[in-house]
């Protein structure tokens, strides 16, 4: 089960996500650009900033696994 926590900061958002090896933290730092860009994203998707955040990383890390 996937946990996840993000501040309100824009330039700070973390990731928490639950693994059977342990837990994995990302943090991402975002300009204010950057961050309107995905809130644009997630507005348009009907989803949280959070999911969307969530989304991509997931999605770079099935990247890397298998290209």
């Amino acid at each position: 089960m996937a946990q996840k926590k993000s501040t309100l900061n824009y330039k700070n958002r973390m990731v928490t996500k639950a693994t059977p090896q342990g837990y994995t933290t990302i943090e991402i730092h975002l300009t204010e650009e950057q961050y309107s860009q995905l809130a644009k994203i997630a507005f348009a998707a009907n989803l949280s900033i959070d999911q969307v955040v969530q989304r991509y990383i997931a999605r770079c890390i099935a990247d890397l696994s298998a290209p």
